[in-house]
């Protein structure tokens, strides 16, 4: 039961992503009349999610978000580090330059 249940959350989540790819290239092109009608069934697919309260689906999704805050701050730790050596870089090729 599980598994056609994933799978049929899977096929929602799916068009969930397809819709606002599809809005997002819309607003992009400026067809904004478009628009509404497709955020209106993405927002009826969400408020679908919200009135499961699927709680393996909200985990899933709290614990992606989770993963994604702390590889944000990765990434711009990583950023700092590279712009200092990069600074120093140039510094370095400045005085040397002198």
């Amino acid at each position: 039961m599980d598994s056609k249940v994933n799978r049929t959350d899977n096929k929602i989540l799916m068009r969930l992503q397809f819709l606002s790819e599809k809005i997002s290239d819309l607003i992009h092109q400026g067809k904004l009349e478009e628009v509404i009608q497709l955020d209106e069934e993405r927002k009826k697919i969400i408020n679908s999610f919200n009135n499961k309260h699927q709680n393996g689906t909200i985990d899933i999704l709290k614990s992606i978000l989770s993963k994604n805050k702390s590889d944000i701050i990765y990434l711009e730790q990583e950023k700092d580090k590279l712009t200092k050596k990069h600074n120093l870089s140039i510094k370095t090729f400045q005085a040397y330059s002198k």
